[in-house]
């Protein structure tokens, strides 16, 4: 078995952070070529997105921007790992280079996230962009758990372009769980690099063979499937996981149920193949050294019934019969049984024989006395 571990987290936080609606117009500016900033019915999300026109020809680009008050500031540092998104519909691309939102602590200090023209189209187009992946940082960039300033600016062909009912609908940040690994080089030489993890993590979710023992990597991945077959493995393989198309995570118990029996009577069926201990049953427990197991083993339970009207004991040894002399040969651990009684034990810990499990049933806890009347005596052991 391999000897070092792996430690894999999820965090997961709030996933989405509104950073604007757009359902208002309220502290929204435009350029020196923008007029007409207000709500327009038409929109994605909430009750309304926001419009502006580009109507002048002074400037080759149309901006709206809104400078946010201490209250408002937006922190970002949970959703570094995850998107900006944001609504955009044009109603031409005739004339337009790309499309641009901008965050930040004022206009002169903040990151651009750019999409270019190729990848709009006219309408309504959800636009996503990295958070941690800004296109151009400007000046000294802002610091993520102090957003002030928030701007969308469309670039235009030429100052000459214009174009009316810009709409821009529901800012928000995007959450997506982080995955940490540690120690996942299996081969022993130490931990795995970025690019080697990377390497698994992608021969993993194109559905690869088994990864073996020596890869340098390891990824937690759940895939959709109803597999028709078990896969084969040997020791030390690690394997992709899968959950059923209702999403539930798919075991085997190592019987002959099958994926889809899910039910406690499937499973009630199946637990008959599963080995359990092996019973020993004795009718006549007397003083001599009997063997309930002639090599070494764990003791799970014993049923001991004394009929006779004096108290008697079951004597256990670690210990081959040949090496037992019963009552000189000290016991490993004496069990009473009252007269005309019984004693049922179970172990929660089974009890472990390094040799032989042996037994007698005599009259005194270590003496060698043999009870009138034989004990009956039942053993759960393996």
């Amino acid at each position: 078995m391999p000897t070092n571990r792996k430690r894999v987290y999820a965090h997961v936080k709030n996933d989405r952070l509104i950073v604007d609606n757009m359902d208002q117009a309220t502290g929204w500016t435009g350029s020196t070529d923008v007029s007409n900033v207000d709500t327009n019915v038409n929109h994605r999300e909430g009750s309304n997105s926001l419009s502006f026109d580009k109507d002048g020809t002074s400037e080759a680009f149309g901006t709206i921007s809104k400078t946010l008050d201490s209250k408002q500031t937006i922190n970002l540092v949970d959703f570094l790992r995850g998107k900006l998104r944001m609504w955009v519909n044009l109603s031409s691309l005739a004339d337009i280079a790309n499309v641009q939102l901008i965050i930040g602590e004022d206009a002169s200090n903040n990151y651009e996230y750019q999409v270019a023209d190729s990848d709009l189209s006219t309408g309504w187009n959800e636009v996503t962009f990295s958070i941690d992946s800004p296109t151009t940082t400007n000046g000294n960039g802002a610091a993520w758990s102090s957003i002030n300033y928030i701007a969308i600016k469309v670039n235009f062909d030429g100052a000459g372009n214009t174009l009316t009912e810009i709409l821009v609908d529901a800012i928000s940040a995007l959450y997506e769980p982080e995955m940490s690994i540690e120690n996942v080089n299996l081969d022993g030489t130490g931990l795995a690099t970025a690019a080697n993890q990377a390497t698994l993590l992608a021969a993993i979710q194109t559905n690869s063979a088994v990864a073996g023992a020596s890869d340098t990597g390891i990824a937690v991945y759940y895939e959709a499937e109803d597999p028709t077959a078990m896969q084969t493995l040997t020791e030390g393989d690690y394997v992709r996981g899968f959950v059923d198309t209702s999403g539930r995570l798919i075991v085997t118990l190592g019987t002959t149920i099958t994926a889809d029996e899910d039910d406690i009577g499937a499973v009630l069926k199946a637990s008959a193949s599963i080995d359990g201990f092996d019973t020993v049953f004795d009718s006549d427990g007397d003083n001599t050294a009997q063997a309930a197991k002639v090599s070494a083993g764990n003791l799970y339970s014993m049923d001991i019934i004394n009929p006779n009207g004096s108290d008697a004991f079951v004597q256990l040894f670690d210990a081959a019969t040949g090496s037992v002399t019963v009552g000189t040969t000290t016991p490993d651990y004496v069990i009473f049984v009252p007269a005309n009684g019984a004693v049922s034990k179970e172990f929660g810990t089974p009890m472990s024989f390094a040799t032989a499990i042996t037994y007698a049933c005599t009259t005194t806890a270590t003496g060698s006395g043999d009870p009138t009347t034989g004990l009956t005596c039942s053993f759960g052991l393996k």
